[in-house]
């Protein structure tokens, strides 16, 4: 069991208005020195195939298709006690400074990238962010269950929410799908040109969103 301090910054611009959190860098993430870097997390390929591009490589690609589609991204824990990359092993989690984020955007809503980021984030930020986090499956190799096919048909639907009158994924199996057009999650003209990444220091007020059920069969 280690001492662990998250090492890189969020991924946000001033147009993003979707954050999406997941918990803590894996072993991998942080060598790399970037989210979602171990091969088998299907974050990457998914987040991709739903923007209808090829999945990113390199970080700064990475990074502009994080901030093309008006989204933001970060982790929930900004120190903690970890073995390994296991989520199941996270003690004495400290919850990142919300502020770094919400100084550059205003941010609508957020999605968590499984069960742990979305009970820490229930526990720690939403009572400064004062948005309810929708909760997702996890992308980490460690949730088998949930194929890439199946992963990306769940992340489509919620991204592609609207922000009034929006439908759980849990609801209407009937439903018919809404397709997702590339560059247009939640605002009107994600697809610009990306600011680079920054950070801030105060928070401004934030803006009200609806709760939301959670997609079934999440997991850290």
């Amino acid at each position: 069991m280690n001492d662990v301090m998250h090492p890189f910054p969020p991924v946000v611009g001033p147009e993003s208005r979707i954050l999406i959190l997941g918990s803590f860098p894996s072993v991998r993430s942080r060598e790399e020195g970037f989210f979602y870097g171990h091969p088998r997390n299907r974050f990457w390929p998914m987040l991709a195939a739903i923007c209808g591009e090829e999945t990113p490589l390199t970080i700064p690609e990475k990074q502009s298709l994080i901030l093309r589609h008006g989204l933001a991204l970060w982790d929930v824990i900004a120190s903690c006690r970890i073995e390994g990359s296991s989520d199941a092993s996270v003690r004495d989690a400290a919850p990142v400074d919300i502020a770094r984020v919400t100084a550059v955007a205003p941010i609508e809503r957020v999605i968590c990238n499984g069960a742990l980021a979305a009970r820490l984030y229930a526990q720690h930020l939403q009572p400064v962010l004062h948005v309810p986090a929708l909760t997702l499956p996890s992308t980490s190799p460690a949730n088998a269950a949930w194929s890439l096919a199946r992963l990306t048909e769940c992340w489509r639907d919620a991204l592609s929410m609207p922000e009034q009158g929006q439908r759980s994924p849990l609801e209407e199996d009937n439903a018919p799908d809404e397709a997702l057009r590339p560059g247009h999650f939640f605002m009107q003209g994600a697809a610009r040109s990306p600011a680079p990444p920054t950070s801030g220091k105060n928070t401004p007020p934030a803006s009200p969103a609806h709760a939301r059920p959670p997609c079934p069969g999440s997991a850290g």
